[in-house]
């Protein structure tokens, strides 16, 4: 695997172990609770974190039968998925995009962490492959900074459960609070 690829991956494998951790003490019941029916479960905010890291992994499969044709990165969507680094840092809300805008609520615990580890192993498979003479083409489309680089996807992939993590731990406030 890339170096600069080991590094991310190694940070999302920290983050997603942070998350379990977070999750240690949630049962069943409070998985699945929701404070009302405009925010998401604790079970809803897992299956978007791995349905969006499944996702973009299978574009960036589907997106290599391209091959030596798929586009070069950009100057300026590097600047755009590093904006939105910045705001996914911050403690705001964002509007989930549409394909991914709502989560299950149906998964258990033990379905979600099969899952996840899935999803991995997935792309510890895809990473190991991936040919350096593709490492500045821009493999994955980003809703809102366009064609990024697999390193700059694998960033953001770290960022969104940083941001998710927060929205874990709110729930997890508001379940407390309300019981």
């Amino acid at each position: 695997m890339n170096s600069q690829f080991q590094t991310y991956f190694d940070q999302l494998e920290k983050n997603k172990a942070l998350t379990w951790q977070m999750l240690g003490n949630v049962d069943e019941a409070m998985f699945h609770w929701k404070k009302d029916e405009h925010t998401w479960s604790l079970a809803q905010i897992l299956d978007h974190v791995i349905f969006s890291e499944a996702s973009a992994l299978a574009y960036c499969q589907k997106k290599m039968l391209a091959g030596d044709d798929m586009p070069n990165a950009t100057l300026f969507n590097t600047l755009k998925i590093r904006l939105y680094f910045w705001a996914l840092q911050t403690k705001l809300k964002f509007k989930a995009p549409k394909p991914i805008s709502n989560p299950n609520n149906d998964k258990s615990l033990d379905e979600m962490r099969q899952y996840w580890n899935q999803t991995r192993e997935a792309y510890v498979s895809f990473l190991d492959s991936y040919p350096d003479k593709y490492l500045n083409k821009a493999v994955f489309r980003h809703p809102l900074a366009g064609r990024i680089m697999l390193s700059e996807m694998l960033r953001f992939l770290n960022t969104h459960i940083i941001h998710h993590q927060f929205q874990v731990t709110r729930t997890i406030d508001s379940f407390d609070k309300a019981s």
